[in-house]
């Protein structure tokens, strides 16, 4: 006769389920002043690459792009500044914010030297899509097959 199965009772690990319950230590680096005064000033940014450009686009919402947003080039180099005003106070008194206000910049090296014509630049739900078209010679080419004829 089989002996019978033991249930287990227990966690796998009581001190790794311990720690996950009670929340996660807090690193003493990450309350340093510098770190959140770079986290508050910057603003999250997404490239693509496409066959003829490449494609900046950037997370800001709640601006006027004709008013808070500034795109200059310089070389092979793309940099985004974004004004984002603090909104006058309310009645209400805030107990705490996470919004961004003030001044943001992100510089984004390119793989080419930028052109002085052809860039487009559009805001739309709070995402600044910027198209940058590549050069020639940076287009990527597409691979191609070659038939083979069959020898007489």
């Amino acid at each position: 006769m089989p002996a019978p199965l033991i249930q287990r009772r227990r966690a796998l690990l009581p001190e790794l389920r311990q720690r996950l319950e009670g929340g996660l230590p807090v690193i003493p680096m990450l309350s340093l002043p510098w770190l959140h005064e770079f986290v508050s000033r910057t603003f999250p940014v997404e490239l693509a690459e496409l066959d003829d450009a490449y494609v900046v686009r950037a997370e800001l919402p709640g601006l006027d792009p004709d008013r808070d947003i500034e795109l200059t080039t310089d070389a092979e180099t793309l940099t985004i500044r974004a004004h984002h005003p603090e909104q006058p106070e309310t009645e209400e008194e805030k107990l705490c914010s996470e919004f961004r206000y003030g001044t943001m910049e992100r510089t984004v090296r390119l793989p080419f030297t930028v052109p002085d014509e052809g860039i487009k630049a559009a805001y739309h739900g709070g995402l600044l899509t910027i198209r940058i078209p590549a050069p020639p010679e940076y287009i990527k080419h597409h691979a191609r097959t070659i038939p083979v004829e069959h020898g007489a």
